[in-house]
């Protein structure tokens, strides 16, 4: 129950900030509603990237494979 709440009050102050900053920065209410969904999006993009990226399998482009496997840098631990 705890967690629920806290939960809904962290939702309820990130749409808060949302609002507050579009009507500073001139923005449409509707664009700031969507604007946690877009940065959600954008953020499971990159970590998509960043697990696709330590597999063998890589990229395939014009029928040549690609793979970061041996060429990622040591600081990317996942």
């Amino acid at each position: 129950n705890i967690i629920f709440a806290s939960s809904i009050s962290s939702s309820v102050l990130l749409y808060s900030a949302c609002l507050i900053d579009s009507r500073a920065l001139g923005i449409k209410t509707k664009h700031a509603i969507c604007s946690p969904l877009g940065s959600l999006i954008v953020v499971s993009g990159f970590l998509t990237g960043l697990l696709h990226a330590k597999t063998n399998v890589g990229v395939s482009w014009r029928g040549r494979k690609y793979s970061m496997k041996d060429h990622s840098p040591n600081f990317i631990n996942i």
